[in-house]
């Protein structure tokens, strides 16, 4: 395994986690 390629995909589960946490806040508040 590449070290770029585990860093770029921590990044993109990092960023996927987030979007589906503000996501469920969303739905929670609205």
């Amino acid at each position: 395994m590449n070290i770029r390629m585990s860093c770029m995909g921590s990044l993109l589960v990092s960023i996927i986690l987030s979007i589906i946490l503000t996501v469920l806040i969303n739905l929670i508040f609205l």
